[in-house]
C-alpha cells in the first residue's frame, strides 16, 4: 500500500517480518521496522547483558552492545571502572616514601577525590576498600605517612573521629593553648590560676581578675581545658614520627 504526500514523497506501508508490526517508510526496499529487527532478520546472535543477564540483540549500526539498558551500563562502571582508575591511571608511586600519589582532583586539604555516575568519592577511602579491608561503622580513613594525597592501602587504616583528632594533635595540625589566636590566657596565666584555686579563692574573683568567664576557670580546675602547657604539644609534634 502506498500513499503520496503533497510534497511529492511516496510512503510505503509495510509489515515487519520479525515483530509483525506495521510501519511506513520512504524506502521501498526496507524490510524491517527498525535496526534491531534488522539485526535479528540477518541472523545476528543474541547476547546476554553483562550485568543482569537479560538478552541483548545487537542493532545493525552497532555490534558491540554489552548491556540491555543505560542503568546496567552505569552499574557496570560503578563496579569495575573504579578499580581500574586507581590501579592503572590515577596514581603514581613515590620511590622515597612508598606513597602512591593521587593524580586527580584534590580538595582544599589535599585529599584525593573523584566523581563517577554523578556521585563523589574519596580516593583514599575507595583505595582502602578495594584492598579488601572492610570499614567499621562510621569509620574515617587515617594516614600513617601523613601525606594527604597518598592512596597506598598499606599507608591507610580505619579510625574514628577521636583517633583522627588525636592523630592531628600529635602531628601538630591543630593550634592549641596559647597558640590559638583568640586565646585570652597564656601558660603563665593558667599556672597562676591553678595556684589561686589551691588557696581557696573563688572562681568568680579569679575569672574577673583574668578577664574570662567563671566557666573557663571551672574547666581549667576540672581538667577539661589546658590539660598540658602549649609548649608540650609543640615538642611532641616535633619529635613524633
Amino acid at each position: 500500500m502506498t500513499k503520496t504526500l503533497r510534497s511529492g514523497l511516496t510512503l510505503y506501508s509495510l509489515a515487519c517480518p520479525v515483530c509483525s508490526s506495521a510501519f511506513s517508510t520512504r524506502h521501498k526496499n526496507q524490510k524491517t521496522c527498525s535496526p534491531r529487527c534488522g539485526g535479528i532478520s540477518r541472523g545476528q546472535p543474541k547476547k546476554s547483558c553483562g550485568m543482569c543477564g537479560s538478552p541483548v540483540t545487537p542493532t545493525s549500526g552497532s555490534r558491540k552492545v554489552r548491556f540491555c539498558s543505560v542503568a546496567c551500563y552505569r552499574k557496570s562502571r560503578m563496579t569495575t571502572s573504579v578499580s581500574q582508575e586507581f590501579l592503572d591511571r590515577m596514581s603514581i608511586p613515590e620511590p622515597n616514601s612508598g606513597c602512591f600519589l593521587w593524580l586527580g582532583s584534590v580538595d582544599r586539604d589535599g585529599y584525593g577525590r573523584f566523581s563517577l555516575a554523578k556521585k563523589a568519592f574519596r580516593a583514599a577511602r575507595v583505595s582502602l576498600e578495594l584492598s579488601g579491608v572492610k570499614p567499621p561503622p562510621d569509620a574515617l580513613v587515617l594516614h600513617h605517612c601523613d601525606t594527604p594525597a597518598c592512596i597506598n592501602p598499606f599507608h591507610l587504616y580505619w579510625g574514628d573521629a577521636a583517633a583522627n583528632a588525636k592523630d592531628g594533635i600529635e602531628r601538630g595540625r591543630f593550634r592549641l593553648g596559647s597558640y590559638v589566636h583568640l586565646a585570652k590566657l597564656t601558660d603563665e596565666d593558667v599556672s597562676e590560676i591553678r595556684r589561686l584555686l589551691t588557696t581557696g579563692e573563688s572562681q568568680e574573683k579569679i575569672a574577673a581578675r583574668f578577664g574570662v568567664k567563671q566557666i573557663t576557670i571551672s574547666d581549667i580546675k576540672l581538667g577539661k581545658t589546658w590539660k598540658r602547657p602549649s609548649r608540650a604539644w609543640r615538642i611532641d609534634a616535633a619529635v613524633s614520627p
